[in-house]
């Protein structure tokens, strides 16, 4: 067993452990699967990450740019009257441009979906420290704890709550710095045990939502080639590849 997570894409799926990460890519008719030596984290990340409610700020920089783009956007973008620039979209117009996308990009959506629920089924697998194995991640569940649908939720959660305090002390506080404070908290709440009633429910959500929409069960071949692209991780991050083999697999 080795600490890995995963992400899944239309095409492939990239599995990351402490000192590599593999890739694995697919197109029409052949697979590529690539090996790379991790670069060495930040120092100053490392240390964040020993720290409460400072890991979130971490995780935002390093694994969700996008998300610290959003908040410092909210912080940045202040008129005049002390209030966040917002565009306001109705919201039947914005389903009808989610459907519409989803329409177009269906057979890539449901690719990366599958490709996401054999990454699941995979790194389950590991952690049950049993063989990988196609048989084996066969029969694994497909509903992981630690999706980043669950964090997703939980920051739902937080930022509702901490918008109806804010709302009922009359507080003014720009919304990058509640959407910060919210990723902050859904984070700790994410790595907590779900052994209480309230986080239970509070992720049953999430796992409503990867089960019935977010994973889709892989075909042989998705999970065949996760298969091998995690085996040769393993193998990497064991020492098992000698330096001419990582160079040959590297990309």
């Amino acid at each position: 067993m080795i600490h890995v997570g995963g992400h899944s894409y239309h095409n492939g799926i990239k599995f990351s452990a402490r000192n590599y990460t593999v890739r694995f890519k697919t197109d029409s008719d052949s697979t590529h699967i690539y090996l790379r030596k991790n670069k060495k984290e930040r120092k100053f990340l490392d240390f964040m990450y020993n720290i409460p409610l400072l890991r979130g700020i971490a995780l935002v920089i390093q694994d969700f740019p996008f998300v610290s783009l959003a908040i410092i956007l909210n912080f940045v973008m202040i008129g005049n009257t002390g209030k966040s620039i917002t565009i306001t979209i109705p919201l039947p117009l914005l389903l009808v441009i989610l459907l519409f996308i989803i329409f177009l990009k269906r057979k890539k959506i449901r690719f990366a979906f599958q490709y996401h629920g054999a990454e699941h089924k995979v790194i389950f697998t590991n952690y049950a420290k049993k063989k990988i194995t196609l048989k084996n991640c066969r029969n694994a569940p497909r509903v992981a704890d630690n999706c980043g649908t669950m964090l997703a939720c939980s920051f739902f959660f937080c930022y509702i709550i901490i918008k109806i305090v804010i709302s009922f002390l009359k507080m003014n506080l720009y919304p990058g710095f509640c959407m910060l404070i919210s990723f902050c908290l859904a984070y700790e709440i994410f790595l907590m045990k779900r052994n209480t009633p309230v986080l239970r429910w509070l992720f049953r959500f999430g796992y409503l939502l990867q089960k019935y929409i977010f994973t889709i069960e892989p075909d042989n071949c998705q999970l065949e080639e996760a298969v091998k692209a995690f085996n040769l991780l393993e193998k990497a991050e064991t020492g098992q590849l000698s330096n001419k083999e990582l160079q040959e697999w590297n990309y």
